[in-house]
């Protein structure tokens, strides 16, 4: 008699296997027998996470089957249609989806949603159960289509009653061209992360309440974007906020010297995306005492600048983005790393003048050094390496600390072991790129230098 290799694994080893398989690679293992069916459909991978972007049949059918096979255990899920031009008009969202997302809504530990316009009223009444273990919602609304009687002038307003007033886990909410209404529903009382986007001033429609911020009495980090009225902005709870976020105003609301007038001295972390003069005007007024600074690199970011007080722990942060990152459309074109940067951060004597720690990464330094004015009070500069080649590419911009006390090249250890760097090469960065009047100490974390040092 012939036996299956796979009748002879045991569901925790057959388990075990699929714990490295795909998404897609779970689906084909579904078709190899009904076992496999069963252990397949069953794993974690299938049902943790569930997404669906696409408008067809198939990836409808899909997205319900496996929000089926969850039963009761806790999913994130996420519906994500994007705006095109060449959009088919005639293709609808299935009402199944958002039948499914109402059945399944008990058992959503975060919900994230973007689609049309057209489809408010639809989302608001799937959003009408009760959600017991709720703690993250997203809804971005894009390109009206038509009208709504919650629709003014691109932006929704969500009505009282969410929820059925019950999402008792709920603590970050993210809302994109869409409002809670005057009257907001009860389950905000937990959030502490409110994020607000508008592609239009919603201050534009006769009708349009700022929140009151009194429906979310826990909130601690506030993150704001794109056109954001003067009355959101007056009623926002500044005194109680810990974080604030500031991204893409330097595109939609020039006036930032509105900002003066409110307490933002007090908020433990601000940070802020596409700025100018003016905020690095504010930012510095609010940072006291000696600093610390942290300049480093993410994806699709030039740079970003991470300010601590030593004094109070205050921090600010300051990023800048390529060109290739930041949308056609956007009056603010972002930074090519060549011309100085759109702001004159690195020109402040009132800032600059109290760094004394800097932490530069090497693949920084040929495109920030140069715009530094001098650091008089630099005492401790780290620069983290990647690899030992970049020292040696550096240009000719020197960094001038007269009291620099100890310089440490910080290496990031790999699978191949530590950076090895030629006794060469430190010593013709520390003359070359750094201007100091006494000895300071040279340090190595994680690279490898045969030798001494002295200069």
């Amino acid at each position: 008699m012939m036996v299956d290799c796979d009748d002879r694994l045991p569901d925790e080893l057959l388990t075990s296997i699929l714990d490295y398989a795909s998404l897609l690679e779970l689906s084909y293992a579904s078709a190899v027998s009904r076992r496999w069916r069963a252990v397949a459909l069953d794993h974690p991978t299938y049902w943790q996470s569930i997404c669906i972007d696409s408008l067809s049949p198939r990836a409808s059918a899909f997205f319900n089957t496996r929000l089926e096979r969850a039963r009761s255990r806790p999913i994130d899920v996420f519906v994500r249609f994007i705006a095109t031009y060449f959009e088919d008009k005639n293709q609808e969202l299935p009402d199944s989806l958002f039948q499914g997302i109402r059945r399944h809504i008990f058992h959503m530990k975060s919900l994230h949603l973007r689609m049309a316009f057209k489809y408010a009223e639809k989302l608001v009444e799937t959003l009408s159960q009760p959600a017991q273990i709720l703690e993250s919602l997203g809804i971005d609304f894009y390109q009206p289509v038509g009208p709504s009687p919650f629709l003014r002038h691109e932006h929704v307003v969500l009505p009282a009653g969410l929820f059925a007033n019950h999402a008792p886990k709920l603590t970050s909410l993210e809302l994109r061209n869409a409002i809670t209404s005057s009257l907001a529903s009860s389950c905000f009382a937990r959030v502490d992360y409110l994020a607000l986007s508008f592609r239009f001033d919603p201050s534009d429609s006769e009708d349009s309440v700022p929140p009151d911020f009194a429906h979310f009495p826990s909130l601690k980090r506030l993150a704001i974007a794109g056109h954001i009225p003067l009355a959101y902005l007056e009623k926002a709870p500044w005194i109680s906020l810990d974080q604030l976020i500031i991204e893409r105003f330097a595109a939609y609301s020039p006036h930032w010297t509105l900002w003066r007038t409110w307490p933002l001295v007090d908020i433990s972390y601000i940070g802020t995306d596409f700025v100018n003069d003016e905020v690095i005007t504010i930012l510095g007024q609010h940072l006291q005492g000696p600093l610390d600074l942290h300049l480093g690199v993410q994806p699709g970011v030039c740079f970003f600048a991470r300010f601590r007080s030593r004094l109070d722990g205050r921090r600010r942060m300051v990023r800048e983005f390529t060109r290739s990152a930041v949308a056609t459309r956007d009056s603010y074109k972002g930074w090519d790393g060549k011309k100085p940067p759109p702001h004159d951060l690195f020109s402040r004597p009132s800032i600059m003048d109290r760094i004394v720690h800097l932490t530069m990464p090497a693949t920084l330094w040929i495109r920030l050094s140069g715009y530094f004015a001098v650091l008089p009070a630099l005492e401790e500069l780290v620069i983290p390496l990647h690899n030992a080649g970049e020292l040696s590419s550096l240009g000719d911009k020197r960094l001038v600390c007269p009291i620099l006390a100890s310089v440490t090249f910080l290496g990031i250890p790999s699978g191949a072991g530590v950076i090895r760097l030629q006794l060469a090469d430190v010593s013709r960065f520390v003359e070359t790129f750094i201007e100091c009047d006494i000895l300071f100490n040279q340090r190595f974390e994680n690279v490898d230098v045969v030798g001494s040092l002295t200069r």
